[in-house]
């Protein structure tokens, strides 16, 4: 198990993943995580031509790490074969990705779902185990293969709207809003449901009133509230792939438990909140932001080269939430079923108690036990004390000597994993982070851990967490304001409280550990600043 952490790599540099990976990993999830994403970024990278080999991914007492092994060959060189790459594959970024999607991951899934019931014999499940494993190296090859061009159309966006304008080109992210996403369009259909709901009064006080895991079954005593159960089926079996942290297989899925779902109806129901008027509005203001710009900017060959890169962007932007929708999130939640099916096959073998239990065994000795059975309840037991010891430390932010980074490393994690660059500034009614998204609001701090915790949020209060994920962007229309530990300004927090226009300030590192629940704070996402008021 060469993926944890050993005193081999102690002269190497490894950096929490707070952003991705902000919660602590089961032993099950890892061993499919770690390996994977390693031999994932190598076969990506060496297709883009990048001047990373690949991310070394290292568990460390449960938490993420990661090392960037450096390329080996002339790096200038390596330069111009990116560029070159990079120039072929932005055109057709968005038919690329769609073929990969369209060929590769959704038939894979549809497969397994074939393999959710019924018992598997133990050579079928570890037949089964090993192909499950070998595709989770293709799934994150695809990840990287497709998500590195958008993010380099980012950064080349920036370089050029600086020469343009003379000002930081982390404002363009600015001009890169109303673009529609898998999560977008996930937060638009269950809008569209609750607005049908709408016209039903009485159904509405159900919602609003009956204990969350109860809705279903009385929603099902209404032939009225049948239907509606029904397009929640109907929508959870398209966008129900949704959980606290989309990097897992313990978590229940919103398709497991709609319970999750029924609490973003009753918010929505809640509020008056119309999804497409505030979108349409944005796409307006982008424009006008465009056409501001333009007016600013004479005609030259640098401001052409400025509106056609502009343009690939606005195709491809949508990339960084599509690929979570269909890899991040989709890739766990699916396995998830089928892990807990090969997990009883273990159970009749006497290796386990229960099924829940395999999330706390490596692959390697899943698969050892598949073909040689003998009881690992003791095993188990102590890889479930370590998970909750784990979750209660406060992880160390990096292992092994601190190098130099390159100025390419270090635009890449300040854009996407945010740098603890802001910490001297900070003082006993301050805290500094990342202005991720303009505007300023005050309100009540709601911390929050998990998707248990979602309905701790009011309207207009103030949204602290460690980072967030897909699922999350249910409390985007509710909050007020949002305050992160992890991310920069291209994080999916970032990117979606812009879509959303509220006030962002992420990456502080210490918003969860210093601020409490009840404190007053204004959230200022243009200074990237959050003030205690009291």
């Amino acid at each position: 198990m060469n993926y944890i952490y050993s005193e081999k790599d102690q002269h190497d540099f490894f950096v929490q993943d707070d952003v991705h990976f902000s919660h602590v990993l089961t032993p099950l999830f890892a061993s499919f995580q770690l390996p994977n994403q390693e031999e994932g970024t190598r076969i990506a990278f060496d297709l883009m031509k990048m001047p990373i080999e690949r991310f070394v991914c290292r568990l460390y007492r449960g938490r993420f790490y990661q090392f960037n092994s450096p390329y080996a060959g002339d790096l200038d060189i390596r330069a111009k074969e990116h560029e070159r790459v990079l120039m072929q594959r932005m055109p057709v970024i968005m038919e690329y990705y769609q073929d990969k999607v369209d060929t590769i991951l959704l038939p894979f899934y549809r497969k397994l779902q074939d393999k959710v019931h019924g018992y598997l014999k133990a050579d079928e499940a570890l037949s089964l185990l090993k192909e499950m494993h070998q595709f989770y190296t293709t799934a994150w090859a695809i990840h990287f293969d497709v998500i590195l061009p958008r993010l380099d159309v980012g950064f080349i966006l920036e370089d050029l709207y600086q020469r343009l304008t003379d000002r930081p080109g982390k404002e363009v992210y600015d001009l890169l809003v109303g673009v529609m996403s898998k999560t977008l369009e996930t937060d638009r259909a269950f809008w569209e449901l609750a607005n049908e709901l709408r016209q039903f009064p009485a159904l509405v006080e159900i919602i609003a009133n009956v204990n969350l895991d109860d809705i279903d079954g009385m929603l099902q005593k209404d032939p009225d509230g049948q239907y509606f159960v029904h397009q929640m089926k109907s929508l959870l079996d398209v966008y129900g792939y949704r959980t606290s942290y989309s990097h897992e297989f313990i978590y229940e899925t919103w398709r497991e438990n709609p319970k999750y779902a029924w609490e973003l109806i009753r918010s929505y129901l809640q509020r008056n909140y119309h999804f497409n008027a505030e979108f349409d509005a944005l796409v307006r203001r982008r424009q006008e932001a465009l056409n501001k710009l333009l007016e600013q900017i004479p005609d030259s060959p640098l401001r052409q080269e400025f509106l056609q890169m502009y343009q690939i962007a606005l195709q491809c932007w949508g990339l960084d939430e599509d690929h979570h929708f269909y890899i991040d999130t989709m890739l766990p939640a699916v396995y998830r079923p089928v892990l807990l099916n090969i997990a009883r096959t273990l159970v009749s073998l006497g290796v386990i108690d229960q099924p829940t239990d395999i999330h706390f065994l490596y692959y390697e000795e899943i698969c050892e036990a598949l073909q040689n059975p003998q009881n690992l309840m003791n095993k188990v037991q102590r890889e479930k004390e370590a998970y909750h010891l784990y979750q209660n430390e406060q992880p160390v932010p990096h292992l092994g000597p601190e190098p130099s980074a390159t100025e390419v490393e270090d635009l890449l994690a300040d854009r996407l994993f945010g740098l603890p660059k802001f910490l001297k500034e900070n003082t006993s009614t301050c805290i500094k982070g990342y202005a991720a998204s303009q505007g300023v609001h005050t309100g009540t701090v709601r911390i929050v851990k998990n998707q248990d915790e979602f309905g701790k949020l009011n309207h207009g209060d103030i949204l602290v967490c460690k980072t967030t994920t897909p699922p999350w962007t249910v409390l985007f229309s509710v909050a007020g304001a949002i305050v992160t530990d992890a991310g920069g300004i291209l994080s999916h927090a970032g990117t979606v409280a812009r879509e959303y226009r509220i006030p962002a300030v992420l990456g502080t590192k210490i918003a969860t550990s210093t601020l409490r629940d009840g404190d007053v704070v204004t959230v200022n996402g243009t200074e990237g600043t959050i003030t205690l008021e009291s």
